[in-house]
């Protein structure tokens, strides 16, 4: 898909991510979005994991956030929520630094 405010292509993974790239290019808070922004590690059952975010949105305020786009079905699963929250959890920490 290109993208027009960011003015490059951007490749996703799957349709669905394909479909939020449209609602990304024309909400007007959204000013850019980035497919797989850089990622960090987080902590899980004694593991150390990496984490890759599905998108950074930067919207017209300056504020940027990190944005998941999962089936319902994935969302479900209690591992997958779990370690949701242990990814979140870190996010958490960088922003009282």
């Amino acid at each position: 898909m290109l993208v027009k405010k960011n003015k490059s292509t951007c490749l996703v993974e799957s349709s669905l991510k394909f479909d939020a790239c449209f609602h990304f290019e024309f909400s007007t808070s959204i000013v850019a979005f980035e497919a797989q922004p850089l990622g960090y590690e987080y902590e899980f059952d004694n593991r150390i994991c990496p984490y890759t975010p599905d998108f950074l949105l930067t919207h017209t305020d300056g504020t940027q956030k990190f944005i998941e786009v999962k089936p319902q079905s994935k969302i479900a699963d209690e591992d997958f929520r779990a370690r949701f929250i242990e990814k979140q959890s870190i996010l958490s920490k960088v922003d009282e630094i």
